[in-house]
């Protein structure tokens, strides 16, 4: 294709996967070249805590990745993603060699597991407990419907664990197989929006439903007043952020939506023929900090 990216991807039995992506190439290159560099594998098997039965269909994937990576383009091309076998066998292939790596492996009905692992080690057992905490949710706004925020990202963390998910086309996800323990959960939204971070603990919180609420971001309302009649001032410009505004005729404004997180600065701009005054004493100003969620109102 011509309109979109493509990537070349080279890979063989004991040697770490190559990719080469096709960006901006020159037309007049045909030819590419893939380096293989030698790797190492991890082997090992899963089996039931209880039973020491194996468990087969198995994920066996990385513990750690970055919030930035696309899931499923991880899953595709990152070589160390794989199942276990009908004997419970499974085997992760083309990693750096004589490394720690760390994996989260996981299976419908039992709980999440970590398990640490050098690059070379032969025989590595996980033991899967039967159980674990579920917990499905939505992500939403004031201004925005939990639908339309189909396809956003759902990071779940604590206990050594980062587990993420994707809403579904209504905007809702469901995760499951939590050990015991405290984790937060948030949506994964762009900047300048930002999620109110949810705390859980299981098993207490098992089966709850959980609402990620995304910032629309705050407005500043208030009155401007002159400092020498304390009386209300109009046509008082007002800059916060990259907001302007200006006073009405009883001195009141309203700024936003806004983003900074903390109490904002509100500069007067002398073009309107006023420049800003030390309050008086007992005098009223902003009240309160700002979430980058609730609006802030202040004289």
């Amino acid at each position: 294709p011509t309109t979109s990216g493509v990537a070349l991807i080279a890979h063989a039995p004991g040697h770490r996967r190559a990719r080469f992506a096709l960006v901006d190439l020159d037309k007049r290159y045909d030819r590419v070249g893939l380096a293989l560099e030698k790797g190492s594998k991890i082997e090992g098997m899963v089996v039931d805590a209880e039973t020491a039965q194996p468990i087969a269909d198995a994920t066996v994937g990385p513990v750690v990745m970055s919030p930035d990576e696309e899931l499923a383009w991880a899953k595709k091309h990152v070589p160390i993603w794989t199942k276990s076998g009908p004997a419970g066998r499974f085997a992760v292939d083309g990693l750096f060699m004589q490394r720690a790596f760390q994996f989260l492996v996981e299976k419908e009905g039992y709980q999440l597991e970590n398990i640490s692992a050098r690059s070379g080690t032969p025989n590595v057992i996980v033991r899967l407990k039967k159980g674990g905490s579920t917990i499905s949710g939505e992500v939403m706004s004031k201004s925005r419907k939990p639908a339309e925020w189909v396809g956003t990202r759902v990071w779940l963390n604590g206990n050594g664990f980062n587990y993420y998910t994707k809403t579904n086309t209504e905007g809702k996800f469901t995760l499951h197989g939590f050990p015991p323990g405290n984790f937060s959960i948030e949506a994964l939204v762009d900047h300048p929006r930002t999620s109110r971070v949810q705390l859980l603990e299981f098993p207490r919180d098992n089966n709850k439903f959980v609402r990620l609420e995304v910032s629309d971001g705050y407005w500043l309302s208030g009155t401007v007043y002159d400092a020498t009649t304390s009386r209300p001032a109009s046509n008082v410009a007002l800059r916060v952020e990259d907001r302007i505004t200006t006073s009405g005729p009883e001195g009141a404004f309203s700024i936003g939506p806004l983003w900074l997180v903390g109490k904002p600065s509100i500069e007067i701009l002398e073009e309107c023929g006023y420049t800003a005054a030390t309050a008086p004493a007992g005098g009223l100003n902003i009240k309160g900090d700002s979430d980058s969620f609730n609006d802030i109102t202040g004289e």
